[in-house]
């Protein structure tokens, strides 16, 4: 992981506070190019921002134009690496570099909640950062306010499974909503009073018990644990209060 020292120069890395950064830090991935690399082509559409941490990167806008020289270290380079999109710049390493790479929507999120003052309240999210981001990046989670996952965060249980465990019955109304932090689940149901077959798979980052909670209606599948895992359990008081508006839009969407 890049040490959170090692950003605290660039914009807008540096207006987080130093929690918000050691979670920016865990989210970013180190990239090394060698001479000649090409970091993005012009007219890319990705969701990156990129800082230059050591090295050269030379911007291209065509093949007449003479480049920009980006130099580590140099005030260009405190600022993402064109930025607009679609890339207006065909980014090259001019000497063997190092860039950070995140993802501009957990960005986006990450300076939202420092703004807001709620990372106090993150300490689960703080040991797993990587299980927070992916969280996070969930399109099922686009419209649920900032403040309302710094919340989420410290109203979630964590719930340690074996393998075969039952975690909820088909035809129970669930009281929990419950994300798989690790290990898998498998999903059976029985139709018809027929014996129970195999319809699904949950994997890690996967949720279950939002449609029951929400309508009210009982789950639809039993949900057995493959292996070891841990899950983390949302009471139903604190999913009508955190998240059920958001996931209700999501599933009518």
């Amino acid at each position: 992981m890049i040490k959170p020292q090692r950003l605290e120069r660039f914009s807008p890395l540096d207006t987080l506070s130093s929690d918000g950064l050691r979670l920016a830090a865990a989210a970013i991935t180190e990239r090394r190019l060698a001479p000649g690399d090409i970091l993005f082509s012009k007219g890319e559409q990705d969701n990156l921002s990129f800082f230059l941490l050591d090295g050269v990167i030379s911007l291209h806008s065509d093949a007449t134009s003479r480049p920009l020289l980006i130099n580590a270290g140099s005030d260009f380079a405190l600022m993402p690496l064109s930025r607009l999109k679609p890339r207006r710049y065909t980014a090259i390493a001019d000497t063997a570099a190092i860039v950070a790479a995140i993802d501009e929507t957990l960005l986006d999120k990450l300076l939202a909640n420092d703004r807001a003052g709620t990372y106090e309240v993150t300490e689960i999210a703080v040991e797993d950062p990587a299980w927070m981001f992916r969280l996070m990046n969930n399109p099922a989670y686009a419209k649920v306010p900032a403040s309302n996952f710094a919340a989420l965060f410290s109203h979630l249980q964590d719930i340690n499974t074996n393998n075969g465990q039952v975690i909820v019955q088909q035809g129970e109304v669930s009281d929990y909503y419950y994300i798989i932090r690790q290990g898998r689940a498998q999903l059976w149901c029985s139709l018809g009073g027929d014996p129970p077959i195999l319809i699904g798979m949950l994997l890690e980052g996967d949720a279950f018990g939002e449609e029951s909670l929400i309508t009210g209606e009982p789950m639809n599948a039993t949900i057995v644990m493959m292996g070891d895992g841990l899950l983390m359990r949302l009471p139903r008081c604190d999913f009508d209060t955190l998240l059920k508006q958001a996931l209700t839009d999501w599933m009518a969407a």
